[in-house]
This record gives C-alpha cells, sequence and structure tokens, in this order.
C-alpha cells in the first residue's frame, strides 16, 4: 500500500497513547473542536495520521 495515496487511520486508543493522555481527554479534545471529529470504520473510531500530526503540529508552535 502506498502511504503517500491512502491516509494511515488511527484508533483513538493509539492516539491517546501517542499524545500520552486518556481515551476520555483526547474526547474532550475532539468535543472542543481542538482535534477533528473522528471517522467511524464499522464500530471503531479513527484518527487520521494527519488529523493526529497536525493537532501536535499546533501544540508545538505555541509553546514558542
Amino acid at each position: 500500500m502506498n502511504t503517500s495515496m491512502h491516509e494511515q487511520l488511527v484508533s483513538l486508543p493509539t492516539a491517546a497513547k501517542r499524545l500520552d493522555i486518556s481515551v476520555r481527554s483526547l474526547y474532550r479534545l475532539i468535543a472542543r473542536k481542538e482535534i477533528p471529529a473522528p471517522i467511524k470504520v464499522g464500530g471503531s473510531a479513527k484518527l487520521t495520521e494527519t488529523d493526529l500530526s497536525d493537532y501536535i503540529e499546533r501544540i508545538k508552535a505555541g509553546r514558542k
């Protein structure tokens, strides 16, 4: 699979672990629209790798 053509999806528990926060805290960020709403795949909610990376970059930019 060519990753440049296909967006990678990340489960909410994995995204929360990468941010070192709880899944509940991740849902709070989503509710405040700091992170876009997840995509539903079957019965699972997923974030795109881009959404997660964009959020991390905004955090990094805000600390300057």
